[in-house]
């Protein structure tokens, strides 16, 4: 009887078959991995996005706060000055327009359905001494009737943004 020897024709034919299944597999498991990549890359963008839309948001309401205390110490300094029996300030208070013009009520104000909380408080501002130069110190020092410091406040479900100014009568 004659013995079989395979030639190098047969033994390719069963290799390649064999990488051939092998390539598949590394060739779905590497697009696998590049979509799981693609679509997690997707969502991180989306999250970012809406976070810095939020923050954006923000920082426009925060930004109102200041302007408004801009506008008080120049039209409505008064407010400012007797703010703190209209809102007893230090506490929390909020702007609103009464008659064409910037006022402040007492409590916190909710803006887009309560997705953000903003407020506004006025503190006094002491000085070392009130001749020129002086300078803003804690207490004890010289309670300056024509300056406050304006601090407003927003918060959303992101977190907590403040902006301090100081507002001046002159």
């Amino acid at each position: 009887m004659e013995s079989y020897r395979p030639t190098k024709t047969t033994l390719l034919s069963v290799s390649n078959g064999g990488f051939g299944l092998i390539e598949a597999i590394v060739s779905m498991a590497i697009a696998a991995a590049l979509i799981v990549v693609f679509i997690m890359l997707i969502i991180r963008t989306v999250e970012t996005s809406r976070t810095n839309a939020d923050r954006l948001r923000a920082t426009l309401y925060l930004r109102e706060l200041s302007e408004v205390a801009k506008d008080l110490e120049q039209s409505n300094w008064e407010m400012l000055a007797s703010a703190t029996s209209t809102c007893a300030f230090p506490s929390v208070c909020h702007p609103q327009v009464a008659g064409n013009i910037w006022t402040v009520a007492s409590s916190t104000e909710s803006l887009e359905g309560g997705a953000y909380v903003r407020s506004l408080t006025a503190e006094e501002v002491y000085r070392d001494q009130l001749t020129f130069p002086n300078f803003i110190v804690s207490t004890p020092g010289v309670l300056d009737p024509n300056t406050k410091k304006v601090t407003g406040s927003v918060v959303w479900s992101g977190g907590t943004m403040e902006l301090e100014t100081y507002v001046y009568n002159y």
